[in-house]
């Protein structure tokens, strides 16, 4: 068996053709690999084939979301309007598929004067703000 990458990350059985790992796999570092096997009869003078087989890793859910900014900061005026959006966070998941889909929300708020569209990570303001009420402090 030839490999195109450099470290071993698969063995076969000479007899079997069994082919089995050699390694832990991380799709986030390599997504796929890509292996020849060569097949040799017994004759006097062998005949080979060749095959190959790419292995792509299927993803597993093994990273965080990670905000593009730990920080957000926004100022108001006490008379925007309800429904008003004012700042679009975002966090990126390096995982793939439905690992990687994000789900925004903003927790322990009463009332609650904001909200952030689960999907686009648009924070609006969702209760009638005023200063005498609330003072937004050190962002969201």
């Amino acid at each position: 068996m030839h490999r195109e990458d450099a470290s071993p990350a698969f063995t076969i059985d000479a007899y079997t053709g069994v082919i089995t790992t050699t390694q832990s796999f991380d799709r986030e570092k390599q997504r796929e690999y890509t292996i020849s096997v060569t097949a040799t009869d017994q004759a006097q003078e062998p005949l080979i084939s060749v095959c190959q087989i790419t292995i792509f890793v299927a993803d597993v859910n093994d990273n965080d979301p990670k905000f593009e900014n730990s920080h957000y900061q926004y100022f108001l005026r006490e008379d925007t309007p309800v429904g008003t959006s004012f700042l679009r966070i975002t966090a990126l998941d390096d995982d793939q598929g439905v690992n990687a889909a994000i789900t925004y929300s903003v927790i322990h708020q009463q009332p609650e004067y904001f909200q952030i569209n689960p999907s686009t990570g648009w924070i609006y303001v969702n209760y009638p703000i005023s200063k005498t009420l609330w003072k937004m402090k050190g962002g969201i």
